[in-house]
C-alpha cells in the first residue's frame, strides 16, 4: 500500500464532521502500471477494466480506502454504472453486492447507506461525482451524475428517497460535486 504517494481531494467544510470519511481520487499513488506507457509508474486506477490486473485494482481500492480514513476491513461497495436513475440502498451488513473479481454486480447510478463501516463509491470519467451527507441521520450518498442522469434528476431523486425512505431532512443536508 502506497499512502504517503496517494492524491485525495477533500471537501475542507466536511472536516467539522469527523465521522464522514470521503475524498475524490487522482491517479496518482498506485499500483497499477498499464495506463502509465513507459514510465512505468503507479496509477490509482480504481476501474475494473479489461486492460488492469484485478489485483493492483483491488490493491488501489484499499490504498484509497486507507487514504480516506477508511479502514482496510469496511466494505467498498461500487456499481456498473449505466447513465440512468436507479439508487441502490446499502443496508447494515449487506453482502454479495461485488462478483468473486470485485466486480460490482448491480446496476444503477446512486448508492445510499446510514451503515457505518461501509464505503461507497462513485467512478466517473466525464461524468459528475455528487457526494451528499446528512449529517444528523449519519445517512451519506453518492451520485454518478452524467448528462443522462441528471437531466432525468438522478440526485433530487436519490435525495427524495432519502426523505421518504429513511426519514432524512434537506435542511440537515450538505453536498460536494
Amino acid at each position: 500500500m502506497n499512502v504517503e504517494t496517494l492524491e485525495v481531494v477533500r471537501v475542507p467544510a466536511w472536516a467539522e464532521f469527523p465521522w464522514l470519511r470521503h475524498g475524490f481520487s487522482t491517479r496518482v499513488g498506485g499500483a497499477s502500471t498499464i495506463y502509465s506507457g513507459t514510465l512505468g509508474t503507479g496509477e490509482l486506477n480504481l476501474g475494473f477494466t479489461k486492460e488492469d490486473d484485478p489485483e493492483s485494482v483491488a490493491a488501489n481500492r484499499q490504498t484509497f480506502l486507507c487514504g480516506v480514513g477508511g479502514d482496510a476491513a469496511w466494505e467498498t461497495v461500487s456499481l456498473r454504472q449505466v447513465h440512468g436513475t436507479d439508487v441502490k440502498f446499502v443496508a447494515p451488513g449487506e453482502t454479495g453486492l461485488r462478483t468473486s473479481d470485485g466486480r460490482a454486480a448491480i446496476e444503477a447510478d446512486g448508492l445510499v447507506t446510514g451503515a457505518p463501516g461501509v464505503m461507497l463509491a462513485i467512478q466517473v470519467a466525464d461524468c459528475v461525482p455528487v457526494l451528499v451527507a446528512d449529517v444528523k441521520r449519519r445517512v451519506v450518498a453518492g451520485f454518478h451524475a452524467g448528462w443522462r442522469g441528471t437531466a432525468a434528476g438522478i440526485v433530487e431523486q436519490g435525495i427524495a428517497r432519502m426523505v421518504r425512505e429513511l426519514g432524512c431532512d434537506p435542511a440537515d443536508m450538505v453536498g460536494a460535486v
